[in-house]
């Protein structure tokens, strides 16, 4: 496995493998062994290569080897980003180049930070939903898509209100149900679960917001969805703008909540080499 793998990183469209081997070694020397000291450098040149996979290939095409060997998408997200786009347009080239290596791809979530992503989603179409449904009970004729409808400030506290409400039997602003106007808060004192009067009433709806979700479910399916997108996005791209053949781009099963793919900025799906 070790030289199929080293062998596929070097061998070229021709078939050619070409290695800059550095041979250092003294002449004079007695038990001076010229084959001893190209073995000792091949040797050394194969576990560079094997142990360096991506490095090897940012020589081929310029970057960064450790870049090239993960994709970065946005929490609940499996669009490509343009800089993610970028290192793959490098990565098909590289590939293209080592037509005798096969690339694995591990789709990859996070239970913490995607579903936070995912549940923010899902509460947003639930906020658009009953927007739709205003303007359809207002006398709306025209057909309205979900994703186009935008919400003001005032439609999204209101709705989110409305939301809070069916969803706890009480206003966010109360403890006992009764609904405090947000222009008379300050003047009403009126107790609340979600603190002091004295909150600012833009900040009481951003916490009735975080609460919504955190309850709102998204269960473990959603979660592997999202991570085998991520990995189809990624080999999608690759073969129809890489041009890179199919059978050399491969995806493994997903995993979520892997430890050290995600910072909190951003979660990584992690790429692999190997020689066929």
């Amino acid at each position: 496995m070790f030289f199929l793998k080293a062998i596929a990183l070097m061998k070229d469209r021709q078939g050619r493998i070409d290695i800059d081997l550095p041979v250092r070694g003294n002449l004079d020397d007695p038990e001076f062994s010229y084959g001893h000291l190209i073995v000792k450098a091949l040797m050394k040149v194969l576990t560079k290569t094997v142990t360096s996979p991506f490095a090897l290939l940012a020589g081929l095409v310029g970057g960064d080897g450790e870049e090239l060997s993960f994709v970065e998408f946005e929490y609940g997200n499996a669009e490509l980003l343009p800089r993610q786009v970028e290192k793959l347009d490098k990565l098909a080239q590289a590939l293209q180049k080592r037509p005798a290596l096969q690339l694995q791809i591990q789709g990859t979530a996070d239970k913490q930070y995607d579903r936070m992503a995912l549940a923010k989603k899902k509460l947003l179409s639930e906020l658009r939903l009953r927007k739709v449904q205003e303007l359809q009970a207002s006398g709306a004729q025209a057909a309205i898509k979900l994703e186009q409808i935008s919400l003001s400030q005032e439609d999204f506290a209101r709705l989110l209100t409305q939301k809070y409400i069916d969803t706890y039997g009480h206003h966010p602003f109360t403890e006992t149900g009764k609904e405090t106007p947000v222009s008379n808060l300050a003047q009403t004192g009126a107790p609340e679960a979600l603190g002091s009067s004295r909150i600012d009433p833009v900040l009481r709806i951003a916490m009735a917001k975080q609460r919504l979700i955190e309850d709102t479910p998204i269960d473990e399916a959603a979660l592997q969805h999202l991570a085998q997108e991520r990995a189809t996005q990624i080999k999608g791209y690759l073969i129809k703008k890489g041009r890179v053949p199919n059978d050399q781009v491969l995806v493994g099963e997903v995993e979520v909540d892997a430890k050290g793919v995600s910072d909190g900025n951003a979660i990584r799906v992690n790429l692999t080499l190997s020689g066929t």
